[in-house]
């Protein structure tokens, strides 16, 4: 059931780069069947694999729900960014994509800003140009990421915080001191009113 819930979620995240772009209802429809097939497969396949060939646990779901949905996201976006120009988006074309604007001096930047007051000038980038951009935010985004990710385990690994072993990673008794027979006062009671109710 949670990969269901979770498939119904994917959709969203999979348009979210390209929702302020002009996309067709058919390409949103795509990317959300994309999303969510990628998903289900990475709930299917890949967290199991990752599991037990690696020992990567990724209990909550994140990597397939927001992970691969995200990547497929970014890819719909460069696409977009490659495919955008003035005559699809109109003078709001430089107020979606601020970089592409002309830079200060071009007489084009001028006849905008009386169409659009208060634009500010660019850097007078090609959608190519962008595009790269784009690419390197993600791939950047990427290696910041397994960085993180690197860095905190080595962390927790430290014997100084007693790292429970795998197989126990998310039993919290480890980490709580509970007294043995804690309970055992209220199982004498539930016991002694079950024995007198049936009596």
């Amino acid at each position: 059931m949670a990969d269901v819930q979770n498939v119904t979620l994917a959709g969203g995240v999979t348009v979210g780069a390209t929702v302020d772009m002009m996309i067709s209802p058919a390409a949103a429809y795509a990317l959300g069947i994309l999303g969510c097939t990628a998903c289900m497969l990475g709930y299917k396949y890949l967290s199991p694999f990752l599991a037990q060939r690696f020992r990567i646990q990724d209990q909550c779901g994140i990597h397939n729900l927001h992970g691969l949905t995200g990547l497929i996201s970014c890819a719909a976006g460069i696409c977009a960014i490659l495919a955008a120009n003035e005559e699809v988006y109109g003078p709001s074309f430089y107020e979606i994509f601020t970089h592409r604007a002309p830079v200060e001096g071009d007489p084009k930047l001028q006849e905008l800003q009386m169409l659009i007051p208060g634009l500010r000038p660019g850097l007078g980038r090609t959608a190519r140009e962008q595009a790269l951009f784009q690419v390197a935010a993600v791939f950047s985004t990427i290696g910041l990421s397994a960085l993180g990710g690197i860095l905190t385990g080595f962390i927790l690994k430290l014997p100084l915080l007693a790292p429970p072993s795998d197989d126990l990673c998310f039993d919290d008794k480890l980490f709580f001191d509970v007294p043995p027979d804690y309970d055992a006062p209220l199982r004498l009671k539930h016991k002694t009113i079950t024995e007198d109710s049936t009596a």
